[in-house]
């Protein structure tokens, strides 16, 4: 792993059927991929194939109005998805990927998330602690929705 990506790991207790679900089906998107008190994910376009495009928008303490697009790089249900991120509130994150990687464990399902590509430390750092509060709270939905 080089300085400029960051790699997490979480296991959540749910089938990698319905991770996959919830990281691609706006409803689900909207229901979950907020941070309270930060930010708040009020819209969600997703075009789910190669090639296809996806924007989340919402509103933030930070930055007020605020958009994030990109395009599929890959989909491959219940076990990866690759896209670019292209945020609207920093161009330093400008051309950066993200990688899902979804491995079932028993009932449970290890993700893995790749994201590379940062053009500096800068744009790296702003996601070092967005990233596990992500994946946490993604946990948390899909708990929360199986019961």
């Amino acid at each position: 792993m080089s300085n400029l990506e960051l790699c997490y790991e979480v296991l959540i207790h749910a089938s990698r059927e319905r991770v996959f679900r919830a990281l691609t089906d706006p409803r689900d998107i909207i229901a979950w991929w907020s941070l309270p008190g930060l930010y708040t994910v009020t819209e969600a376009e997703i075009d789910l194939r190669q090639g296809g495009s996806y924007r989340l928008s919402g509103t933030s303490t930070n930055v007020g109005r605020f958009a994030l697009t990109g395009e599929y790089l890959a989909v491959e249900p219940s076990r990866r998805l690759k896209f670019t991120w292209l945020p609207d509130w920093s161009d330093d994150a400008r051309d950066s990927v993200v990688e899902f990687q979804l491995e079932a464990e028993g009932d449970a399902t290890r993700v893995v998330v790749n994201h590379t590509g940062f053009l500096s430390m800068a744009a790296r750092d702003e996601h070092r602690q967005g990233w596990p509060a992500v994946l946490s709270a993604l946990d948390e939905h899909v708990i929360r929705d199986s019961r």
